[in-house]
């Protein structure tokens, strides 16, 4: 069953740096319980600023922030249980300086805001080579409303977007944005996990499977081709492949992973 809620809400409610994206996973990898982890989490953050670096210790309801970091690895969702162990598995042989895109796979998957922004983002550089957070903001209300947390939620994606080098800010022109750094993905589990993350991230949660590695919110990642089967094969049991004719190859989140 797809998890309408996660789908649907709009709970981005701070910036996530890449930092703390890589703390938490350190944790994990660690071993600690879900407690354990929320006190170093609680500790660390009293003392970090969105923008980035240390500043004075802050009451502890001013950084909830710990509440997103958790509920991406222990939010009871059944259909990423797999998911995240098969992350966590490409996290032990890889390199913390090349987590990047599972990062990008996990929270995609676990806040679909999240998606939505980058794919906005991708799609208005597909354009044109600089855009604007109002740009990205006037799609967003059409899809969420045009409300206050529709703005809020997009700006804090963005900026997660600036901390992560994805995007960047164009000196002197505030709200201005240029394309940040290109991440090059070799590893074929490591991209089978960022489309599987992708998939889960879309509504019904299925894709063409041309549409699904061109999906623009993919914008600051290349990777080589992979095939529906292939795919298929390396998420293990998670995706299924369907065939439409001779050439239109579907791929969908497997409704009893």
């Amino acid at each position: 069953m797809i998890n309408k809620e996660r789908h649907e809400k709009l709970a981005f409610k701070q910036i996530v740096r890449l930092e703390w994206m890589d703390r938490t996973l350190n944790l994990v990898l660690a071993g600690l319980s879900e407690k354990e982890i929320r006190a170093d989490l609680d500790w660390y953050l009293s003392t970090q600023m969105q923008k980035g670096g240390e500043g004075a210790i802050r009451n502890k309801a001013t950084y909830g922030m710990t509440i997103c970091l958790l509920s991406c690895w222990f939010r009871e969702d059944a259909e990423l249980d797999s998911f995240r162990k098969d992350l966590l598995a490409a996290a032990k042989r890889t390199d913390q300086s090349h987590w990047l895109p599972l990062h990008m796979a996990l929270l995609c998957a676990s806040n679909p805001f999240f998606m939505q922004v980058c794919f906005q983002v991708g799609k208005l550089y597909s354009l044109q080579d600089q855009i604007s957070s109002s740009q990205v903001y006037n799609r967003m209300k059409d899809i969420y409303g045009d409300k206050e947390t529709t703005a809020r939620n997009t700006r804090y994606a963005i900026r997660t977007l600036v901390s992560w080098g994805m995007i960047k800010d164009i000196s002197g022109k505030k709200g201005l944005y240029g394309k940040g750094e290109n991440c090059e993905i070799y590893d074929k589990k490591t991209i089978a996990l960022l489309l599987e993350g992708i998939l889960l991230s879309l509504p019904d949660e299925r894709s063409e499977i041309n549409s699904l590695q061109k999906n623009d919110s993919m914008f600051s990642f290349s990777f080589d081709y992979m095939s529906a089967g292939m795919l298929s094969s390396l998420s293990n049991g998670r995706i299924v492949n369907i065939n439409f004719g001779l050439s239109n190859e579907f791929v969908s989140i497997s409704q009893h992973c």
